[in-house]
């Protein structure tokens, strides 16, 4: 059975147009149209640096990487990665990403400032990674959306609402239909993550991670086995230049 793990990058190095160019000429084909979409440099990097992300992941996943070990020390040869460039997509009702020649595989990607995430399971997932921002008014607009509880907890700082931002959002995520459910018909409770809701028939569980210096909010939400206790750290330089 696939471990669930979690992956994060920074795309800074993509800002170099010959990495960025490698990362496309790597990414599955419906990847590549999707990043080479985007409007803004960064929304471009943000999208292909995902992509490149969720190959590394599956190559470290399907390939029997230890999970303690880090992606950039592994030394991944260019048919590691290249084995997955082939790879086709499918969308769910509501958008969600699957593989269907893959349908053990789960997988959910995210993507914020200047940071990509990736879950990689054999139950249902969804990550999210939101930057940190301290500009009240657009807080205060959302803080409406939630459920009252939230509300209050949201209230205390911006870094609770992110924590509670993120938990919803790997949820929504995780049930592949987004936004459709609205945002104050569950409930999530901090310290521990947990989740009151019922358009979900399996429980959820809910981990947060904390490695990105306070600047991010970094949740995951699983369907069932074992919740990592850990982030996979990869250098999406190094990987490119391994290939």
């Amino acid at each position: 059975m696939i471990p669930a793990r979690v992956y994060t990058a920074s795309v800074d190095s993509l800002k170099d147009p010959v990495l960025y160019q490698k990362t496309l000429m790597l990414l599955p084909a419906q990847r590549r149209e999707s990043a080479e979409r985007m409007k803004v440099e960064s929304g471009k990097r943000l999208s292909a640096g995902a992509g490149l992300l969720l190959m590394a992941a599956l190559a470290d996943v399907l390939t029997d990487v230890p999970a303690e070990a880090s992606l950039s020390d592994q030394g991944f040869r260019y048919q590691d990665i290249q084995a997955f460039s082939a790879l086709r997509f499918g969308q769910g009702e509501h958008g969600k990403p699957y593989l269907p020649d893959d349908p053990q595989v789960h997988f959910n990607l995210s993507h914020s400032g200047n940071r990509v995430m990736c879950a990689v399971s054999a139950h249902a997932c969804g990550c999210d990674v939101e930057q940190i921002s301290h500009k009240k008014k657009q807080i205060d607009m959302v803080i409406r959306c939630l459920a009252e509880s939230e509300q209050r907890l949201a209230a205390v700082s911006a870094v609770h609402f992110y924590r509670i931002w993120t938990l919803k959002e790997s949820i929504l995520k995780l049930s592949g239909e987004g936004i459709v459910i609205p945002l104050n018909s569950f409930e999530v409770s901090l310290d521990p993550p947990a989740v009151r809701q019922g358009f979900f028939p399996e429980p959820i569980l809910l981990k947060e991670y904390d490695t990105l210096q306070d600047e991010y909010c970094c949740a995951l939400a699983l369907s069932g086995g074992e919740l990592p206790e850990t982030m996979t750290e990869v250098d999406l330089g190094k990987v490119l230049e391994m290939c």
